[in-house]
């Protein structure tokens, strides 16, 4: 819903300049033929901005192979970007190997799944991800402590 309104929004502002341009056009008294050309140079800086955007945000989008993240920040405006992606691969990461410790302590050696843990994956978009990765670190969390009252209060009556 937000893209069309922006691109409502892009085509209206456009349309706007277009519609001004071609009042200035004839306010100066130019040819057709020359507002045809500055006209048509408006339409391509247009086209070469919006390329130039598209180009820099599919060049730092992170592919994950691996668990590593591919591409390296070269365009001054992209490097926060890839920075701020890079933070939430790493943020992933770490969340993602305390869930794998966590699970690993509370379940028993033949229990434990080494394939259902490899199914354990950062995926695109990440922020999504992350959200998943934390809710799931909650829960996992919440059985740890369990388990550790649970463990504590056996050893408790024990030593008593």
């Amino acid at each position: 819903m937000a893209v069309e309104t922006h691109q409502r929004q892009l085509s209206d502002e456009i349309a706007n300049v277009i519609d001004t341009l071609h009042g200035l056009f004839k306010e100066i008294g130019l040819s057709p033929h020359e507002r045809e050309q500055r006209e048509s140079s408006v339409y391509a800086a247009i086209s070469a901005a919006l390329d130039e955007q598209l180009r820099v945000v599919s060049q730092y989008v992170p592919f994950l192979w691996g668990g590593t993240l591919w591409g390296g920040a070269t365009a001054a405006n992209a490097e926060g970007i890839d920075r701020e992606k890079g933070k939430m691969v790493q943020d992933c990461q770490q969340i993602l190997a305390h869930i794998r410790q966590m699970e690993r302590s509370l379940a028993d050696e033949d229990e434990y799944d080494e394939e259902e843990d490899a199914d354990s994956q950062i995926t695109l978009p990440l922020l999504i991800c992350l959200q998943g990765l934390k809710e799931r670190h909650k829960a996992v969390k919440r059985r740890h402590a369990d388990r550790y009252d649970s463990v504590k209060s056996v050893l408790c009556v024990r030593t008593r």
